[in-house]
């Protein structure tokens, strides 16, 4: 018979050798190993974990079994590189197969490699550098179907955001959205304000198409725009302090950036450079004062000039659309220096008629405006424009012609650097003899080109004799060239920055 004191300790004394044999057993079990972690927010995942070989050229899928804590092991299966999934969808976080490579899982010898896995048609992005940018809860989504082609359009798309802690975001998508064959996009904000790039994938796994991404965020390629407000007749300076917005267009995220003028500028250093366009707004200047601004012309340019018009002094003009219609209006009033975009829009009329016409909104008085139409001709019109009840009407002569088109390297020039162009005009005198507008010298809107890393330049200018100058950041300048350009030319001219 046994003690009754020996059969209170045997249990005790048995157990350091239970859990021993118990370690051994797990041990015992060959193949490749993994700590699987879900965030508190997901929970625990659903359906049963597999292993998916990556390096095997099959693709081959391995039943797991669990050794507890969290790790698991596929018996039987070599070590290599794995996605690790569920027969539920839920997934391995990674970068993708154009990102970071797959886990290496390997046997008892080694420490089960760890892995987070999140749920089915999910991406779940974090900072790709932590210690500068935090992801803030603010994205947008864009998606469309990879067989319409690159020509389609992206359409917008709800985005459930889900904070999972230790700086990563989920955003959960639509069946519909998330599904084989689609491309979905992204683009959200870091917490101080900053647009990250934007992320692209196209869902090609047709057998597995619920599985969730990761993407680490850095912040997007950013570019300078500066924004010149032009005194309306009657004023010396804008005033100072008076906000422009910049708005981004082409793109899933609404974003408005807000700067204040002082002498007459208002800068914009850090804009997102998406390959998209922008919207400049002057708010003071009424509601219809948003200007559009191309990607082509934002990246030759870096600048824009706006006319910052009193809306409670305004001439509306109306002109016949030629040329498919305009792009661009400049005017420069009597005693002005520089050219400046004004506002206009297609005056309302049958969708059918052959001729429309657009209302130019300017203020009274002296005036000669750049017109540009969509056939990249520029149309020169000048008269007195007086205030009226009703729009006033003035007729559009061709006495211009297209573009003409300068480029060219700087050499010597700096960061900051640009080629300014003035136009020289001819006095011009009426029938009468009466000079209504003196020999004058006039820059502006689309007269400056921007100097780019690699001290290349390119500007499209109506045709004219031009004054021709490089300016550092600092505003100094060489000595002038005076060139003329006709109508269509494409001229070569390099330059010296001093």
């Amino acid at each position: 018979r046994t003690h009754p004191l020996m059969r209170t300790l045997l249990p005790l004394l048995l157990l350091p050798a239970l859990l021993l044999l118990t370690a051994c057993g797990a041990d015992d079990v060959a193949g490749p190993r993994a700590r699987v972690l879900t965030s508190a927010v997901d929970g625990a995942f659903e359906g049963e974990l597999q292993f998916q070989a990556v390096d095997d050229g099959l693709g081959k899928i391995y039943d797991t079994q669990s050794l507890g804590d969290g790790v698991y092991v596929a018996p039987g299966a070599p070590s290599g590189k794995y996605r690790l999934l569920t027969t539920a969808g839920w997934g391995m976080l990674w970068t993708g197969r154009k990102g970071s490579a797959a886990p290496l899982l390997r046997g008892a010898d080694y420490p089960a490699a760890v892995v987070r896995i999140g749920k089915p048609r999910s991406l779940y992005v974090a900072s790709g550098m932590p210690g500068q940018w935090t992801v803030s809860k603010r994205w947008a989504a864009e998606w469309k179907r990879a067989a319409d082609g690159g020509s389609a359009a992206f359409q917008r798309t709800e985005v459930q955001v889900e904070d999972q802690g230790d700086g990563i975001l989920a955003l959960r998508f639509a069946p519909e959205v998330w599904a084989f064959g689609n491309v979905v996009r992204i683009l959200g904000l870091m917490t101080d304000g900053t647009v990250t790039q934007m992320e692209s994938y196209q869902l090609r796994d047709e057998k597995l198409p619920d599985l969730p991404r990761m993407a680490l965020m850095l912040a997007a390629t950013q570019a300078g725009l500066t924004v010149h407000l032009v005194p309306p007749p009657g004023v010396a300076e804008v005033p100072d302090g008076t906000l422009v917005r910049v708005h981004l267009r082409g793109v899933a995220l609404d974003h408005v950036y807000e700067a204040r003028s002082f002498k007459g500028r208002a800068r914009f250093d850090e804009l997102a450079a998406l390959g998209h366009g922008l919207a400049v707004e002057l708010p003071g200047s009424g509601p219809d004062a948003v200007f559009e601004l191309d990607p082509t012309s934002w990246r030759l340019r870096g600048a824009m000039h706006i006319i910052a018009v009193d809306p409670q002094q305004l001439a509306n003009v109306q002109l016949l659309e030629v040329d498919g219609g305009y792009t661009e209006a400049l005017v420069c009033y009597r005693g002005g220096k520089a050219f400046g975009r004004v506002s206009f829009e297609r005056v309302p009329g049958h969708a059918d008629a052959v001729e429309h016409k657009v209302r130019v909104r300017t203020h009274p008085g002296r005036q000669e405006w750049w017109l540009k139409t969509a056939a990249g001709r520029w149309i020169w019109v000048q008269g007195d424009m007086t205030p009226a009840p009703e729009s006033m009407e003035i007729d559009v002569g061709r006495t211009s012609g297209r573009s003409a088109r300068v480029r060219g390297k700087v050499r010597g020039r700096s960061a900051g650097s640009r080629v300014v162009f003035q136009l020289l005009q001819e006095a011009l005198t009426l029938d009468d003899g009466e000079t209504v507008l003196p020999e004058r010298t006039l820059g502006g809107d689309g007269f400056e080109a921007a100097v780019s890393f690699q001290g290349g330049y390119e500007a499209h200018l109506p045709p004219g004799r031009y004054s021709i100058r490089v300016l550092g950041p600092g505003g100094a300048g060489g000595r002038p060239t005076t060139l003329t350009f006709k109508p269509g030319a494409e001229v070569r001219l390099d330059l010296e920055a001093r």
